[in-house]
């Protein structure tokens, strides 16, 4: 802590950051938004000076990109310098060689947190970008993929493939046409309702789409209710025609006093005799004339009667 306030102490990166960070970045010329998201997350968190920017330029782009990207940034400082709409001389935004800025001094310290915005748009930038508009078209909404998530997609292909920038007017008008055509088959069906102004309102869209992939999971639970239903009434429906049927225990003659219990009359569940099938106690081997059974019961009768 110095007499003014907090002062801020260099410490160099160290050749495994460095080495990490260039890992990190992957190729620059296939994205070099990403590489500049990276850019700007280190400058965020790690604070560097000039000499720092230097290394890290030197440690994640090859000799021939870091070039594209410092000329790139003293381009466009040139461009507003001559517009008047920025003061001072291109090295004094964007220096070749370290300009020795304090930054515990307030003007040079407005001096690097510039330079280092003019580094990032340089590494934004300088990789012309290739036009491929058929590869945004390729960007399709998968099945579960939030609205958001898609249109984020949308915005960084559009970036990549594009020279357009999703935040103009004209990048907005082209993210409804591609959000309204390529999002999943449901959210589609809902957009295509949409009239009037709110049709051309990227904001109001995105809510609708969102308002249809919540609605999912109630479906889902609605429908799987009711397949649990079908099935429990299916089941119960089975195990009932498993069920036999009650006999009625007061059909025929009741029991004898024998103890055995009188067959019922007729042909029980009307399944026909065999061909030497008893028509009263069921045995194979002779007919109700000859039923020994037959003859016992009505024995039993007549000495009851006597």
């Amino acid at each position: 802590m110095g007499a003014g306030g907090p002062v801020r102490i260099k410490v160099p990166f160290t050749l495994a950051d460095l080495d990490g960070w260039r890992v990190t970045a992957g190729s620059y010329r296939d994205d070099p938004e990403r590489v500049a998201k990276g850019f700007e997350l280190i400058v965020k968190t790690q604070d560097p000076d000039w000499e720092d920017v230097d290394a890290m330029l030197d440690a994640v782009f090859s000799e021939s990109e870091k070039q594209m990207i410092v000329r790139a940034a003293r381009t466009q400082v040139q461009a507003l310098v001559l517009a008047g709409t920025l003061p001072g001389t291109v090295d004094n935004h964007v220096p070749i060689t370290n300009p020795g800025w304090d930054p515990n001094q307030t003007g040079t310290r407005n001096l690097l947190v510039r330079y280092r915005e003019w580094i990032a748009y340089g590494t934004r930038n300088a990789v012309p970008k290739s036009v491929n508009w058929s590869k945004l078209y390729e960007i399709k909404q998968d099945k579960k993929e939030s609205p958001t998530d898609f249109l984020n997609r949308l915005k960084e292909g559009m970036r990549k493939y594009t020279p357009l920038d999703p935040t103009s007017q004209e990048g907005k008008s082209q993210l409804i046409f591609l959000f309204l055509g390529q999002s999943v088959d449901d959210i589609r069906r809902k957009l295509q309702k949409v009239q009037g102004a709110d049709a051309r309102d990227l904001e109001r869209l995105l809510e609708t789409a969102w308002q249809v992939y919540r609605n999912r999971d109630s479906r889902k639970e609605k429908q799987m209710g009711k397949t649990i239903a079908n099935a429990t009434v299916a089941a119960l429906r089975t195990v009932e025609g498993q069920i036999p049927p009650r006999s009625n225990s007061n059909e025929g003659r009741g029991v004898m006093r024998s103890g055995a219990s009188a067959p019922l009359r007729g042909n029980r569940g009307n399944q026909p005799l065999l061909k030497d099938q008893c028509a009263y106690c069921k045995q194979l081997g002779h007919w109700k004339k000859d039923c020994p059974r037959l003859g016992k019961s009505v024995m039993v009768a007549n000495t009851e009667e006597n």
